[in-house]
């Protein structure tokens, strides 16, 4: 019985210790494709508006999708089947 107890909680703790590594990993992997959708962001911000009202704008990484309203400019970045959604004010 004790033996039992034993190997049940080392499965336990084993089991417990792959899922914390699985959250960490995932975690890791989720923050730097955040940062590297708001780079991406920045970086077509910094190549200038375009005039047209929606387009697609392919980086190395993944497509930068933008539509202007009137006051505003919608951005979705979409790497790796992520998307991530900024919105910008326009300065006029």
């Amino acid at each position: 019985m004790s033996v039992l107890l034993l190997v049940f909680i080392f499965s336990f703790l084993l089991l417990n210790l792959l899922f914390t590594y699985q959250q960490a990993a995932d975690f890791a992997r989720r923050t730097e494709q955040l940062y590297q959708a708001k780079i991406a962001k920045e970086l077509f911000l910094a190549e200038g508006v375009p005039v047209e009202t929606t387009g697609e704008w392919q980086f190395n990484l993944g497509i930068v999708e933008y539509k202007k309203n009137d006051s505003t400019i919608v951005i979705n970045v979409t790497i790796d089947r992520q998307r991530y959604t900024f919105t910008e004010n326009q300065g006029e």
